[in-house]
């Protein structure tokens, strides 16, 4: 049985209460305490789409209720580059060249402790206007904390050049 942490799977879905963990190894995400379970071929599932990171933001955003910090949400700012630690880089130079050229103002700005993961210190977090991002990808609902980011991410467009440009590499 899963104790009180976030369990997910190598592609970051969260994985359901009753999965036995006891004889798997799992790595804590430093800025969540997420536990991800361990694999060989990490990188491989990392660079070959951006599903993976859709899944790391509903896996927070469904725990939303033990959040500990809303700074940012509350100016009407919403994360784009916001994942685990190991893969900040990759998200950060992907996002800011894709949203220059979209014309959204990009925000650097110090990782919020949203669950219960260490204070990061050396990295920054790229967030966006939420009234901007939804413009820019023509979203017109109304979009609560994650949700127009998760409607980003998943666009095939974004996903497929995600892919490119890390094939390229």
């Amino acid at each position: 049985m899963i104790g009180d942490g976030i369990y997910v799977n190598e592609y970051y879905k969260l994985l359901p209460p009753s999965h036995d963990v006891q004889k798997k190894q799992f790595t804590k995400d430093a800025r969540t305490g997420i536990n991800v379970l361990n694999v060989d071929n990490s990188i491989s599932i990392i660079l070959s789409s951006l599903n993976w990171y859709g899944n790391y933001l509903e896996a927070i955003q469904k725990n939303a209720d033990k959040w500990q910090e809303f700074h940012y949400f509350d100016l009407g700012l919403v994360p784009i580059a916001m994942g685990p630690v190991i893969y900040q880089q990759l998200l950060d130079m992907f996002f800011h060249e894709y949203l220059s050229e979209l014309g959204v103002k990009i925000y650097s700005l110090r990782p919020l402790n949203l669950l219960r993961g260490a204070p990061l210190r050396n990295i920054q977090d790229i967030w966006v206007r939420r009234d901007e991002i939804t413009e820019a990808i023509g979203c017109n609902k109304t979009p609560v904390q994650f949700s127009v980011i998760n409607d980003f991410i998943r666009l095939p467009e974004l996903s497929d050049r995600w892919l490119e440009r890390w094939m390229q590499a």
